[in-house]
């Protein structure tokens, strides 16, 4: 009785490797091609290539609006070159390609950001006024921030204001120059130093202001150098001083020296350890707002080119006693060298020239002053 095996033959689990059996009914000594066997999908050869997805098409950022007239909204910006003009037409507050952010009345700066090379200037909602730079960092900012929905304007006196919604202000550049029939027509800051060593540490300024055609001198003001006068009530009475002992200024006199000019005297003084630093502003009344006359920074360079300008027409101006005084030094010193006895008789020559050079233009020497 014969005995048959009823187990069913194993099936075997596909290894991933390639099989050369041959398929039934090829021919045989035919060789067959090694085809990889998929252990995922054993009866498919390979997978169908994945068609690539479409790129999603970037949504565009909608620009954002461009301000004008004489208003910055929150969120709006002032493009390049852009300006915001007072409704008076008497300020400019200008983004310039530059990258400066610059408050004009005509062709005088009154206020700036100081920065350059910056890409935009928004109002941002939040209530900043910032100027950015090209890399995204901010370069110059109001520092408002908290301040949600508030507003730019540039004012019909010369102020540029940041207000909340409710009305108050919370940022202004500070350049009131028009209340009322005054306007602010003149400023200067003036620094008084020097660089040549053993000049003299005091002098007068005498400043020329013409007064435009129809407008009234109203006051003029001496103040610390970093203010300019926003009450054109207030006159600063002769006599009035700025700074300490150490470095000062004082108001001497104030004079109209025709319908068309007023000239302000001052006297400076300072010291080793610190200038003399003040500055002058002047208001006039009349019919209509009158452009400034800003004569900047008056500093130490400007006074070292006077001093030497002055001490070169002082040579011009002795030139005879100098040479005198150079002719009687070489008498003396070969006099010296020889011990001989005419040494007593040339010092004397030598101090009276020496004197008479030195004395011939002392007042030009010891008061540089500004005209």
């Amino acid at each position: 009785m014969s005995t048959h095996d009823t187990t069913l033959p194993r099936k075997k689990e596909p290894t991933g490797q390639a099989q050369d059996t041959a398929p039934a009914g090829a021919p045989a000594g035919i060789a067959v091609a090694r085809m990889p066997i998929n252990p995922i999908h054993p009866i498919d050869p390979i997978d169908p290539p994945v068609p690539p997805r479409p790129r999603p098409v970037p949504t565009p950022t909608p620009a954002q609006p461009s301000a004008h007239g004489n208003t910055m909204n929150a969120g709006e910006v002032l493009p390049p070159g852009q300006v915001l003009t007072s409704s008076n037409g008497n300020y400019r507050l200008t983004f310039q390609t530059d990258g400066n952010l610059v408050l004009y009345s005509g062709n005088v700066p009154l206020w700036a950001s100081n920065t350059s090379a910056t890409a935009s200037c928004i109002m941002q909602t939040d209530g900043n006024l910032v100027v950015y730079a090209a890399g995204g960092h901010a370069a110059w900012a109001s520092n408002t921030n908290g301040n949600p929905g508030s507003h730019l304007t540039v004012q019909d006196d010369g102020n540029v204001v940041i207000y909340r919604p409710d009305g108050r202000a919370v940022w202004a550049s500070n350049t009131v120059r028009t209340v009322g029939d005054s306007t602010l027509i003149y400023r200067a800051r003036i620094k008084r130093w020097t660089n040549i060593p053993f000049f003299g540490t005091k002098g007068n300024d005498t400043l020329l202001v013409p007064l435009p055609p129809g407008a009234k001198l109203k006051s003029v003001a001496i103040e610390p150098i970093n203010t300019i006068s926003a009450n054109p009530e207030y006159s600063s009475p002769i006599g009035s001083t700025v700074g300490n002992a150490g470095g000062g200024a004082q108001l001497k006199n104030v004079v109209t020296a025709s319908p068309n000019a007023v000239v302000i005297a001052s006297h400076w003084w300072f010291d080793l350890f610190q200038d003399a630093e003040y500055s002058i502003s002047v208001w006039v009344s009349g019919p209509q707002a009158y452009p400034i006359l800003d004569d900047g920074t008056l500093d130490s360079a400007v006074m070292d080119a006077q001093i030497m300008s002055q001490i070169g027409q002082w040579f011009v101006n002795n030139g005879p006693n100098l040479a005198a005084a150079a002719a009687a030094l070489v008498t003396l010193c070969a006099d010296i060298a020889t011990l001989g006895t005419a040494a007593a008789v040339t010092t004397p020559v030598l101090v009276l020239a020496i004197g008479a050079a030195m004395t011939a233009d002392a007042k030009l020497l010891t008061s540089p002053s500004k005209t």
